[in-house]
């Protein structure tokens, strides 16, 4: 259902990239059931079309170390610190076959969880998840670091 890969990347390779000059966008919210979800940050790298000047320098290491043919989209997600961990809503990105990589950014005690099977897997710095998407899953924000940050990558091979 699921394989976790540790030291995917050259290390610090997106830490040099994600400066505090980076550009993050605001969302709405995560959605949190049966209360209101609190905003966070997104940076759309692609979308049928790189959507960012950052495409060339993040995506291709992915593209060719994944063996990707097609790419859908790919987006880093930043969800801020919370007092306590907040489990946002169980989702799949697309309601079609395909395949989700989701990229660790940096280590924080935040949490992908799926459902079913249920697993919980940690966020550790420069691991990747490769999953069929239709597994339902959810992410969770952090409490012991600043922000936790994910790349999502969706794609075909």
């Amino acid at each position: 259902m699921f394989k976790e890969i540790n030291n995917f990347l050259p290390n610090n390779f997106l830490s040099d990239i994600l400066t505090n000059s980076f550009p993050w966008y605001i969302t709405e919210t995560t959605k949190i059931k049966g209360k209101a979800g609190k905003p966070y940050f997104f940076h759309l790298l692609y979308f049928n079309e790189p959507n960012s000047n950052y495409y060339e320098k993040i995506m291709p290491k992915f593209i060719e170390k994944l063996k990707i043919k097609k790419l859908i989209r790919a987006k880093l997600n930043l969800y801020p610190r919370t007092f306590n961990i907040e489990e946002h809503n169980y989702h799949v990105d697309f309601k079609y076959p395909h395949k989700t990589a989701l990229y660790y950014v940096n280590t924080n005690n935040g949490f992908t969880i799926f459902k079913n099977p249920y697993k919980k897997i940690s966020s550790k710095k420069n691991k990747i998840i490769l999953f069929d998407e239709l597994s339902e899953h959810k992410s969770t924000s952090c409490t012991n670091k600043d922000f936790r940050i994910t790349l999502n990558i969706n794609y075909e091979f």
